[in-house]
């Protein structure tokens, strides 16, 4: 990994190559990653202190880059210092809003009117091992990645100051360029009053195996006369009510877990199959991956848990079934739609839905 300053207002460059080491797979919990990923570390830095003989330098320098837990996840850390890292981000957060619960993946912060919204690295799912990742942090706080993937091909994504993803474009080896969403075009607010009467929480029951029915629920669509930002189809539910949507009813979790099993994964087979061919025919889709869990545990721990459970599918439809990572984005909403109302533990609610949001999209009138 290397470091260094840019003279296009980057006051920070960094530059690594992706390994399996560093990649969480779909059958693994974010606990048995980071594990398995500390375990690893710790064999390194072993391998390369027994390297030192007796210059600590190396040794020290393996710490100081792989050791850094300070609870703030690595896509904050650039506008973050020093040990009140959280409280710094906190002030950056827009809105009034204040940070409640940040792990080493994801924070979770709560807005003035006390809803909760959980913030990931948007980036970790286009992380495939092979590919290159080019990080540039500018000194508004805003940051560019660019992810050079082993096809020739790159994934742009845009950050502003709070490190929420704005832009995506998909420049292919030919050098063709793809804006999957664009939030730095102003958009017009939105009054749920004058949307139509969305189907609520219930994404249609279909036959997992069935592509055909697959495919006509994904593209059956709502004429609006207007688009909207992935902000607002990912925040205000009337608006992602909209998309149309599949309940992924072939993956459930145990409680607490947010780990596929190559079983469940390979039962995937048709949705996979069937959102390659859909970007295939338009690389402008973009499909939202959403997750939710039942009402047992706090609301905060809740909404990380269905965050990373999103993320696990959304790994499981690259890894088994080459789904482009680009074009999905995730969002997870904790106990706040559940499919059967109950307090107590139900494995129905502990799911998964996939919207194609690419009709709702403004950056479809951008092309």
């Amino acid at each position: 990994m290397a470091a260094s300053g840019g003279d296009n207002g980057a006051v920070e460059e960094v530059t690594e190559t992706v390994t399996e080491d560093s990649v969480r797979r779909s059958d693994e919990t974010f606990e048995e990653a980071r594990e398995r990923r500390r375990a690893r570390r710790a064999e390194r830095r072993a391998q390369e202190q027994a390297g030192s003989q007796g210059d600590g330098t190396a040794g020290q320098q393996v710490r100081d880059r792989e050791d850094d837990d300070d609870g703030i996840p690595d896509f904050l850390t650039g506008a973050v210092v020093g040990a009140a890292g959280a409280l710094i981000v906190g002030s950056l957060l827009d809105d009034n809003r204040e940070v409640v619960s940040t792990s080493d993946d994801r924070v979770v912060v709560r807005d003035q009117y006390g809803d909760l919204q959980v913030l990931r690295d948007d980036d970790a799912i286009l992380r495939q091992p092979g590919s290159e990742v080019t990080t540039r942090r500018y000194q508004d706080g805003s940051s560019e990645t660019i992810v050079q993937q082993p096809d020739g091909s790159q994934v742009v994504t845009v950050r502003n100051p709070e490190g929420r993803v704005v832009k995506r474009v998909v420049i292919a080896a030919d050098g063709r360029r793809t804006v999957l969403f664009d939030d730095t075009v102003s958009v017009a607010a939105v009054d749920v009053s004058t949307l139509p009467e969305p189907n609520r929480t219930a994404a249609p029951q279909v036959d997992p195996g069935n592509e055909d029915a697959l495919r006509a629920a994904l593209l059956s669509e709502t004429r609006l006369d207007r688009n909207f930002s992935l902000n607002q189809v990912r925040q205000i539910d009337r608006v992602r009510y909209l998309a149309p949507a599949v309940q992924v009813e072939n993956i459930t979790f145990e409680t607490g877990s947010s780990a596929i099993t190559p079983s469940e994964a390979r039962e995937l087979l048709a949705l996979g199959e069937l959102m390659t061919g859909l970007i295939e025919d338009n690389p402008n889709e973009v499909f939202l991956i959403e997750g939710h869990t039942d009402a047992v545990g706090s609301d905060v721990s809740n909404l990380t848990l269905s965050d990373r459970r999103a993320e696990s599918v959304a790994r499981a439809l690259t890894e088994y079934f080459g789904v482009s990572p680009a074009n999905m984005v995730l969002q997870g909403y904790g106990e706040s739609d559940l499919r059967i109302q109950t307090e107590s533990a139900e494995r129905e609610n502990r799911r998964v839905v996939v919207r194609r949001i690419t009709p709702l999209l403004q950056s479809a009138q951008l092309q």
